[in-house]
Protein backbone atom coordinates (compact mmCIF):
# COMPACT_ATOMS: atom_id res chain seq x y z
CA UNK A 1 0.00 0.00 0.00
CA UNK A 2 2.97 2.51 0.98
CA UNK A 3 4.13 1.76 -2.25
CA UNK A 4 1.55 2.90 -4.16
CA UNK A 5 1.04 5.77 -2.45
CA UNK A 6 4.63 6.76 -3.18
CA UNK A 7 3.86 5.74 -7.14
CA UNK A 8 1.21 8.06 -7.09
CA UNK A 9 2.70 11.26 -5.35
CA UNK A 10 6.19 10.91 -7.46
CA UNK A 11 3.95 10.77 -10.26
CA UNK A 12 2.00 13.41 -9.06
CA UNK A 13 5.09 15.57 -8.29
CA UNK A 14 6.75 14.76 -12.42
CA UNK A 15 3.67 16.19 -13.55
CA UNK A 16 3.31 18.97 -11.28
CA UNK A 17 6.97 20.00 -12.43
CA UNK A 18 5.90 19.51 -16.39
CA UNK A 19 3.32 21.70 -15.85
CA UNK A 20 5.45 24.37 -13.90
CA UNK A 21 7.93 24.89 -17.16
CA UNK A 22 6.17 28.24 -18.06
CA UNK A 23 7.45 29.48 -14.21
CA UNK A 24 10.15 27.96 -13.88
CA UNK A 25 11.37 29.33 -17.18
CA UNK A 26 10.61 32.86 -16.18
CA UNK A 27 12.66 32.63 -13.42
CA UNK A 28 15.70 30.60 -14.76
CA UNK A 29 15.81 30.38 -18.66
CA UNK A 30 17.47 27.27 -19.08
CA UNK A 31 15.21 25.37 -16.62
CA UNK A 32 13.59 23.26 -19.41
CA UNK A 33 16.59 20.75 -19.44
CA UNK A 34 17.21 20.12 -15.23
CA UNK A 35 13.61 20.06 -15.61
CA UNK A 36 13.15 17.45 -18.20
CA UNK A 37 15.42 15.05 -16.15
CA UNK A 38 14.37 15.44 -12.56
CA UNK A 39 10.64 14.69 -14.28
CA UNK A 40 12.44 11.52 -15.99
CA UNK A 41 14.13 10.36 -12.43
CA UNK A 42 11.08 10.56 -11.19
CA UNK A 43 9.46 8.44 -13.75
CA UNK A 44 11.81 5.75 -13.91
CA UNK A 45 11.84 5.91 -9.82
CA UNK A 46 7.83 5.13 -10.03
CA UNK A 47 8.22 2.46 -12.39
CA UNK A 48 11.35 0.55 -10.14
CA UNK A 49 8.91 1.18 -7.21
CA UNK A 50 6.48 -1.09 -9.32
CA UNK A 51 6.33 -4.95 -9.05
CA UNK A 52 9.57 -6.39 -11.52
CA UNK A 53 10.23 -2.51 -12.10
CA UNK A 54 13.34 -3.13 -12.92
CA UNK A 55 12.85 -5.70 -15.79
CA UNK A 56 9.55 -3.06 -16.75
CA UNK A 57 12.66 0.01 -16.99
CA UNK A 58 15.31 -2.63 -19.08
CA UNK A 59 12.13 -3.49 -21.44
CA UNK A 60 11.29 -0.14 -22.03
CA UNK A 61 15.23 0.73 -23.14
CA UNK A 62 15.25 -2.48 -24.89
CA UNK A 63 11.93 -1.62 -26.64
CA UNK A 64 13.84 1.78 -27.74
CA UNK A 65 17.57 0.47 -28.92
CA UNK A 66 15.98 -2.79 -31.10
CA UNK A 67 14.03 -0.28 -33.44
CA UNK A 68 10.83 -1.98 -32.66
CA UNK A 69 9.38 1.78 -31.75
CA UNK A 70 9.68 2.52 -35.66
CA UNK A 71 12.39 1.08 -37.00
CA UNK A 72 13.45 3.58 -39.91
CA UNK A 73 13.22 6.51 -37.44
CA UNK A 74 15.28 4.66 -34.75
CA UNK A 75 17.92 4.08 -37.63
CA UNK A 76 17.83 7.21 -39.04
CA UNK A 77 18.11 9.13 -35.58
CA UNK A 78 21.24 6.92 -34.56
CA UNK A 79 22.91 7.66 -38.26
CA UNK A 80 22.17 11.17 -37.13
CA UNK A 81 24.20 10.62 -33.81
CA UNK A 82 26.81 8.38 -35.64
CA UNK A 83 27.54 10.93 -37.90
CA UNK A 84 27.72 14.35 -35.88
CA UNK A 85 30.09 12.39 -33.83
CA UNK A 86 32.37 11.92 -37.01
CA UNK A 87 32.04 15.10 -37.85
CA UNK A 88 33.65 16.22 -34.98
CA UNK A 89 36.82 15.07 -36.85
CA UNK A 90 37.26 18.22 -38.67
CA UNK A 91 34.99 20.79 -36.65
CA UNK A 92 37.39 23.50 -35.59
CA UNK A 93 35.35 23.39 -31.92
CA UNK A 94 35.40 19.31 -31.47
CA UNK A 95 34.83 20.07 -27.65
CA UNK A 96 31.29 21.98 -28.42
CA UNK A 97 30.27 20.09 -30.58
CA UNK A 98 30.83 16.65 -28.25
CA UNK A 99 29.13 18.92 -25.36
CA UNK A 100 25.89 19.87 -27.68
CA UNK A 101 25.12 16.64 -29.19
CA UNK A 102 25.44 15.22 -25.97
CA UNK A 103 22.66 18.03 -24.70
CA UNK A 104 20.47 17.97 -27.67
CA UNK A 105 20.85 13.92 -28.13
CA UNK A 106 20.54 13.50 -23.84
CA UNK A 107 16.91 15.92 -24.40
CA UNK A 108 15.63 13.93 -27.31
CA UNK A 109 16.38 10.14 -25.68
CA UNK A 110 14.82 11.11 -22.36
CA UNK A 111 11.85 12.63 -23.46
CA UNK A 112 11.08 9.44 -26.01
CA UNK A 113 11.31 7.65 -22.99
CA UNK A 114 9.15 8.91 -20.57
CA UNK A 115 6.54 9.16 -23.02
CA UNK A 116 7.45 5.25 -23.74
CA UNK A 117 6.85 4.89 -19.71
CA UNK A 118 3.72 6.47 -19.64
CA UNK A 119 1.98 4.87 -22.31
CA UNK A 120 3.26 1.51 -20.82
CA UNK A 121 3.58 1.55 -16.65
CA UNK A 122 2.56 4.95 -15.70
CA UNK A 123 -1.24 6.35 -14.65
CA UNK A 124 -1.73 9.75 -15.88
CA UNK A 125 -3.27 11.82 -13.40
CA UNK A 126 -6.89 13.16 -13.77
CA UNK A 127 -6.17 16.49 -12.31
CA UNK A 128 -3.89 16.70 -15.03
CA UNK A 129 -6.94 18.14 -17.34
CA UNK A 130 -7.70 21.08 -14.97
CA UNK A 131 -3.90 21.92 -13.57
CA UNK A 132 -2.90 22.64 -17.62
CA UNK A 133 -5.18 25.66 -18.10
CA UNK A 134 -4.24 26.44 -14.62
CA UNK A 135 -0.72 26.84 -14.56
CA UNK A 136 -0.44 28.56 -17.60
CA UNK A 137 -3.01 31.27 -16.42
CA UNK A 138 -0.60 31.29 -13.54
CA UNK A 139 2.79 31.63 -15.70
CA UNK A 140 1.29 34.01 -17.14
CA UNK A 141 0.65 36.54 -14.45
CA UNK A 142 4.23 36.28 -13.23
CA UNK A 143 5.23 37.18 -16.49
CA UNK A 144 2.97 40.41 -16.33
CA UNK A 145 3.98 41.14 -12.67
CA UNK A 146 7.82 40.68 -13.86
CA UNK A 147 7.32 42.74 -16.90
CA UNK A 148 5.97 45.45 -15.49
CA UNK A 149 7.55 45.73 -12.43
CA UNK A 150 10.76 45.46 -13.56
CA UNK A 151 11.59 41.76 -12.82
CA UNK A 152 10.89 41.78 -8.59
CA UNK A 153 11.06 37.72 -8.21
CA UNK A 154 14.17 37.14 -10.76
CA UNK A 155 15.70 40.02 -8.94
CA UNK A 156 14.88 38.81 -5.29
CA UNK A 157 16.47 34.91 -6.53
CA UNK A 158 19.80 36.88 -7.77
CA UNK A 159 19.21 36.42 -11.98
CA UNK A 160 19.60 39.14 -14.33
CA UNK A 161 16.79 41.04 -14.31
CA UNK A 162 16.40 42.46 -17.72
CA UNK A 163 12.94 41.92 -19.46
CA UNK A 164 14.51 39.87 -22.71
CA UNK A 165 15.17 37.15 -20.15
CA UNK A 166 11.62 36.70 -19.95
CA UNK A 167 11.46 35.56 -23.69
CA UNK A 168 11.80 32.06 -22.80
CA UNK A 169 9.02 31.50 -20.71
CA UNK A 170 6.90 33.52 -23.46
CA UNK A 171 7.77 31.37 -25.97
CA UNK A 172 6.66 27.92 -23.59
CA UNK A 173 3.54 29.51 -22.85
CA UNK A 174 2.41 30.26 -26.84
CA UNK A 175 3.83 26.37 -27.15
CA UNK A 176 1.58 25.12 -24.58
CA UNK A 177 -1.66 26.74 -25.65
CA UNK A 178 -2.38 24.00 -28.47
CA UNK A 179 -2.49 21.56 -25.67
CA UNK A 180 -6.12 22.69 -24.24
CA UNK A 181 -7.48 21.45 -27.28
CA UNK A 182 -6.67 18.10 -25.68
CA UNK A 183 -8.44 18.60 -22.29
CA UNK A 184 -12.24 17.53 -21.42
CA UNK A 185 -15.36 17.60 -23.75
CA UNK A 186 -15.83 20.67 -26.48
CA UNK A 187 -17.59 23.43 -23.82
CA UNK A 188 -14.91 22.77 -21.74
CA UNK A 189 -12.61 23.59 -24.15
CA UNK A 190 -14.33 26.25 -25.65
CA UNK A 191 -14.51 27.91 -21.73
CA UNK A 192 -10.82 26.95 -20.69
CA UNK A 193 -9.79 28.74 -24.17
CA UNK A 194 -12.12 31.50 -24.33
CA UNK A 195 -10.25 32.15 -20.58
CA UNK A 196 -6.99 31.57 -21.36
CA UNK A 197 -6.15 32.47 -24.76
CA UNK A 198 -6.61 35.73 -24.80
CA UNK A 199 -4.68 35.99 -21.17
CA UNK A 200 -1.91 34.43 -23.24
CA UNK A 201 -2.10 36.46 -26.04
CA UNK A 202 -1.72 39.72 -24.07
CA UNK A 203 1.15 38.57 -22.16
CA UNK A 204 2.85 37.10 -25.54
CA UNK A 205 2.67 40.99 -26.77
CA UNK A 206 3.99 42.23 -23.89
CA UNK A 207 6.97 40.53 -24.01
CA UNK A 208 9.66 40.99 -26.46
CA UNK A 209 10.16 37.77 -27.77
CA UNK A 210 9.21 37.63 -31.54
CA UNK A 211 9.16 34.28 -31.38
CA UNK A 212 6.44 33.44 -29.00
CA UNK A 213 4.82 36.00 -31.49
CA UNK A 214 4.96 33.73 -34.51
CA UNK A 215 3.64 31.12 -32.72
CA UNK A 216 0.15 32.59 -31.78
CA UNK A 217 0.06 33.56 -35.05
CA UNK A 218 0.79 30.58 -36.56
CA UNK A 219 -1.42 28.52 -34.24
CA UNK A 220 -4.18 30.42 -35.04
CA UNK A 221 -3.96 30.70 -38.63
CA UNK A 222 -3.56 26.75 -38.42
CA UNK A 223 -6.68 26.87 -36.15
CA UNK A 224 -8.60 28.58 -38.25
CA UNK A 225 -7.45 26.36 -41.65
CA UNK A 226 -8.38 23.45 -39.58
CA UNK A 227 -12.00 24.24 -40.02
CA UNK A 228 -12.28 24.06 -43.54
CA UNK A 229 -9.92 21.33 -44.28
CA UNK A 230 -9.33 17.47 -43.15
CA UNK A 231 -6.09 17.51 -40.55
CA UNK A 232 -4.47 14.86 -42.96
CA UNK A 233 -4.59 16.92 -45.45
CA UNK A 234 -3.19 20.11 -43.68
CA UNK A 235 -0.72 17.72 -41.96
CA UNK A 236 0.50 17.30 -45.75
CA UNK A 237 1.23 20.95 -46.76
CA UNK A 238 2.63 21.85 -43.78
CA UNK A 239 5.04 18.40 -44.21
CA UNK A 240 5.55 19.57 -47.70
CA UNK A 241 6.68 23.42 -46.44
CA UNK A 242 8.90 22.18 -43.71
CA UNK A 243 11.09 19.92 -45.79
CA UNK A 244 11.29 21.92 -48.76
CA UNK A 245 12.50 25.26 -46.27
CA UNK A 246 14.80 22.53 -44.79
CA UNK A 247 16.16 20.99 -47.35
CA UNK A 248 16.61 24.28 -49.55
CA UNK A 249 16.86 26.86 -46.98
CA UNK A 250 20.26 27.73 -48.87
CA UNK A 251 18.34 29.07 -51.58
CA UNK A 252 15.44 30.02 -49.64
CA UNK A 253 17.47 32.05 -47.10
CA UNK A 254 19.33 33.84 -50.21
CA UNK A 255 16.44 34.10 -52.34
CA UNK A 256 14.85 36.09 -49.28
CA UNK A 257 17.91 38.25 -48.90
CA UNK A 258 17.70 39.66 -52.27
CA UNK A 259 14.63 41.11 -51.67
CA UNK A 260 16.27 44.04 -49.15
CA UNK A 261 18.76 45.53 -50.80
CA UNK A 262 21.63 46.12 -48.17
CA UNK A 263 21.82 49.59 -49.23
CA UNK A 264 18.19 51.05 -48.49
CA UNK A 265 18.14 49.02 -45.27
CA UNK A 266 21.20 50.24 -43.78
CA UNK A 267 20.34 54.15 -44.53
CA UNK A 268 16.75 53.68 -42.96
CA UNK A 269 15.89 53.72 -39.67
CA UNK A 270 17.57 51.97 -36.72
CA UNK A 271 14.41 49.76 -35.50
CA UNK A 272 14.55 48.64 -39.32
CA UNK A 273 18.39 47.47 -39.28
CA UNK A 274 17.61 46.10 -36.29
CA UNK A 275 15.14 43.66 -37.80
CA UNK A 276 17.36 42.98 -40.95
CA UNK A 277 20.25 41.47 -38.32
CA UNK A 278 18.96 38.30 -38.36
CA UNK A 279 17.88 37.71 -42.49
CA UNK A 280 21.61 39.52 -42.63
CA UNK A 281 22.80 36.06 -40.64
CA UNK A 282 20.64 33.38 -42.24
CA UNK A 283 22.54 35.09 -46.07
CA UNK A 284 26.26 35.17 -44.27
CA UNK A 285 25.89 31.56 -43.26
CA UNK A 286 23.92 30.40 -46.27
CA UNK A 287 26.66 31.89 -48.34
CA UNK A 288 29.27 29.86 -46.11
CA UNK A 289 27.96 26.41 -46.81
CA UNK A 290 28.96 26.01 -50.72
CA UNK A 291 32.30 25.76 -49.01
CA UNK A 292 31.80 22.65 -47.66
CA UNK A 293 28.15 21.33 -49.40
CA UNK A 294 28.68 17.21 -49.02
CA UNK A 295 29.67 16.58 -45.86
CA UNK A 296 30.20 20.46 -43.60
CA UNK A 297 32.03 22.18 -41.53
CA UNK A 298 31.75 20.06 -38.56
CA UNK A 299 29.09 20.45 -35.76
CA UNK A 300 29.39 23.67 -33.85
CA UNK A 301 31.86 25.09 -36.69
CA UNK A 302 29.30 27.82 -37.09
CA UNK A 303 30.71 28.91 -33.25
CA UNK A 304 34.47 29.83 -34.99
CA UNK A 305 32.56 30.45 -38.42
CA UNK A 306 34.48 34.37 -38.45
CA UNK A 307 37.73 32.43 -38.52
CA UNK A 308 37.62 30.65 -41.26
CA UNK A 309 36.01 33.32 -43.35
CA UNK A 310 39.09 34.83 -45.79
CA UNK A 311 36.48 37.25 -47.57
CA UNK A 312 36.19 40.89 -46.59
CA UNK A 313 32.17 41.23 -47.44
CA UNK A 314 30.98 43.95 -44.60
CA UNK A 315 27.46 41.83 -44.51
CA UNK A 316 28.99 38.37 -44.51
CA UNK A 317 31.66 39.63 -41.85
CA UNK A 318 28.41 41.36 -39.76
CA UNK A 319 26.35 37.97 -40.06
CA UNK A 320 29.22 35.33 -38.92
CA UNK A 321 29.95 37.55 -35.86
CA UNK A 322 26.59 36.33 -33.85
CA UNK A 323 28.14 32.48 -33.05
CA UNK A 324 25.63 30.22 -35.00
CA UNK A 325 22.98 30.93 -37.86
CA UNK A 326 19.41 31.58 -35.41
CA UNK A 327 18.04 29.28 -37.91
CA UNK A 328 17.63 25.22 -37.24
CA UNK A 329 18.53 24.51 -41.18
CA UNK A 330 21.03 26.66 -42.18
CA UNK A 331 22.96 25.57 -39.05
CA UNK A 332 22.79 21.68 -40.32
CA UNK A 333 23.70 22.83 -43.95
CA UNK A 334 26.34 24.64 -42.48
CA UNK A 335 27.85 22.37 -40.15
CA UNK A 336 27.05 18.79 -41.70
CA UNK A 337 26.23 20.36 -45.22
CA UNK A 338 23.81 17.43 -47.78
CA UNK A 339 24.54 14.57 -46.00
CA UNK A 340 23.20 15.54 -42.53
CA UNK A 341 20.30 17.32 -44.20
CA UNK A 342 19.29 14.34 -46.08
CA UNK A 343 19.66 12.76 -42.96
CA UNK A 344 16.93 15.25 -40.75
CA UNK A 345 14.83 15.33 -43.60
CA UNK A 346 14.26 11.74 -43.78
CA UNK A 347 14.02 12.23 -40.11
CA UNK A 348 11.14 14.76 -40.45
CA UNK A 349 9.19 12.81 -42.98
CA UNK A 350 9.17 9.94 -40.84
CA UNK A 351 8.05 11.69 -37.71
CA UNK A 352 5.72 13.58 -39.81
CA UNK A 353 4.53 9.72 -40.68
CA UNK A 354 3.95 9.03 -37.08
CA UNK A 355 1.80 12.03 -36.50
CA UNK A 356 -0.74 11.28 -39.50
CA UNK A 357 -1.61 8.17 -37.32
CA UNK A 358 -3.31 10.17 -34.90
CA UNK A 359 -6.93 10.71 -34.46
CA UNK A 360 -8.71 13.95 -36.14
CA UNK A 361 -8.48 16.09 -32.95
CA UNK A 362 -4.87 15.38 -31.35
CA UNK A 363 -3.39 15.43 -35.38
CA UNK A 364 -4.64 19.37 -35.57
CA UNK A 365 -3.37 20.12 -32.33
CA UNK A 366 0.16 18.02 -33.73
CA UNK A 367 -0.09 20.10 -36.49
CA UNK A 368 -0.51 23.43 -34.38
CA UNK A 369 2.62 22.42 -32.57
CA UNK A 370 4.96 21.13 -35.87
CA UNK A 371 4.36 24.30 -37.54
CA UNK A 372 4.69 26.52 -34.18
CA UNK A 373 8.05 24.64 -33.43
CA UNK A 374 9.42 24.56 -36.72
CA UNK A 375 8.55 28.78 -37.02
CA UNK A 376 10.83 28.93 -33.68
CA UNK A 377 13.62 26.32 -35.18
CA UNK A 378 13.45 28.34 -38.69
CA UNK A 379 14.08 31.96 -37.11
CA UNK A 380 15.53 31.73 -33.64
CA UNK A 381 17.71 30.01 -31.92
CA UNK A 382 20.46 27.25 -32.29
CA UNK A 383 20.33 23.66 -33.51
CA UNK A 384 21.60 21.80 -30.85
CA UNK A 385 20.35 24.00 -27.84
CA UNK A 386 19.63 21.38 -25.11
CA UNK A 387 17.21 23.50 -23.29
CA UNK A 388 15.24 23.89 -26.66
CA UNK A 389 14.98 20.35 -27.21
CA UNK A 390 14.09 20.01 -23.62
CA UNK A 391 11.20 22.18 -23.87
CA UNK A 392 9.93 20.44 -27.62
CA UNK A 393 10.39 17.13 -25.16
CA UNK A 394 8.44 18.71 -22.32
CA UNK A 395 5.85 19.68 -25.06
CA UNK A 396 5.55 16.25 -26.74
CA UNK A 397 5.39 14.36 -23.02
CA UNK A 398 2.43 16.34 -22.06
CA UNK A 399 1.12 16.17 -25.81
CA UNK A 400 1.40 12.32 -25.18
CA UNK A 401 -0.31 12.40 -21.62
CA UNK A 402 -3.26 14.24 -22.70
CA UNK A 403 -4.21 12.35 -26.18
CA UNK A 404 -5.99 9.82 -24.50
CA UNK A 405 -8.32 12.43 -23.02
CA UNK A 406 -9.64 14.32 -26.37
CA UNK A 407 -12.37 12.18 -27.51
CA UNK A 408 -14.03 14.80 -30.23
CA UNK A 409 -13.31 17.06 -32.62
CA UNK A 410 -12.28 21.18 -32.45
Amino acid sequence: MSKILSQGALTNVAFALLLATPIATALSRNAAFPLLLVVALLLVVTVALQSEGTKKLIDVARWMFSFKLDAPAAAIALAIILFALVSLLWSPAPGRGLGALAGASTAALVSVYCCALLARHISIPDWLIWALPLTIAVGCFLLVSELMFGSPVRSALGAFPHFSRLNRAALTIALMLPLLFLIGDNRSRIITCAAVWPMALAVVLMSASETAKIIIIVSIVTLVIARFIQARYLLFFVGMFVIATHAFAPLVLTALYSFFPRDFIEANASSLAQHFVRLEIWWAYAQQVFAAPVIGHGLQASYNAIDAYAGSDEGIIRGLVFIHPHNFSIQVWYELGMLGVTLSSTMIFLLLRFILKLPDIQLKVAVMQVIGVWSVAYVSHGAWQHWWWALIGIITILFSSLRNQSSRSI
